[in-house]
């Protein structure tokens, strides 16, 4: 506190505008003291970031009033404030995550996937937004869209055997069982020693058994690269 008062007083005496760098300086220590949970040390700082930046003009400082909210379990009146700052600035990244994830708590999923799709489409790198739209799209069975926000994550991480995996879940409960066995394939294949990705396997050897009873059913349409994976991961599992 004594630190902070004399960087605030001098400041104060100072004749120039405080630098960005300051300012940030000021918000991060903000965020830091609501996830200490030290709310008189925030309200400090909060107070001064107020007089310096234009009060409620300042989208920053309304985002951090909202945080507050949040942080005392005030969610509704954290939900009125994030969707008060969309109303001026649609794209703004933290209340469109935030908003989405007080909607997710509320068990609100159709709510919340609609905000988190505002958000990818403004950010669309957001690999962890990505996966929580995923997530939402499964809980609400809706699997096309699911499919495309798997695809999202398959981009962003193209190397990555749990993302591929993730990606057979989703085509297997969707019923695209060629994509599923594509997907699962291509995650053992990611894995440096593929025997022992055993959800993958699992996964392979799932969805080429729904496959072979298809087959049998339909000789004519019978996939014989199917009844070797079957196969490999029945030999595999069995080894586990």
């Amino acid at each position: 506190h004594s630190k902070l008062n004399s960087a605030l007083c001098s400041l104060r005496r100072g004749s120039h505008a405080p630098s960005a760098q300051w300012l940030e300086m000021l918000y991060a220590l903000a965020v830091d003291s609501l996830h200490a949970r030290h709310l008189v040390l925030f309200e400090r700082v909060h107070r001064e970031l107020f007089s310096i930046v234009g009060g409620t003009s300042s989208m920053r400082v309304r985002e951090l009033f909202a945080l507050k909210c949040e942080a005392e379990g005030r969610a509704d009146l954290a939900a009125d404030e994030y969707q008060r700052i969309l109303k001026q600035d649609p794209s703004h990244s933290t209340a469109l995550s935030r908003l989405a994830m007080i909607f997710r708590s509320q068990r609100e999923p159709n709510r919340a996937a609609l905000v988190l799709q505002r958000y990818v489409h403004d950010v669309p790198t957001d690999a962890p937004a990505w996966g929580e739209l995923l997530e939402l799209y499964c809980e609400l069975r809706q699997w096309r869209a699911a499919q495309y926000a798997v695809c999202q994550r398959v981009l962003l991480f193209p190397s990555c055997p749990h993302t591929a995996c993730r990606a057979g879940d989703v085509y297997f409960q969707a019923g695209s069982l060629l994509t599923a066995r594509a997907y699962y394939a291509y995650s053992v294949q990611l894995e440096h020693n593929g025997t022992r990705n055993v959800r993958a396997v699992m996964g392979l050897w799932l969805v080429a058994n729904v496959l072979e009873q298809k087959f049998l059913n339909s000789p004519t349409s019978r996939d014989e690269r199917n009844g070797k994976l079957l196969e490999w991961s029945d030999t595999c599992l069995r080894a586990v």
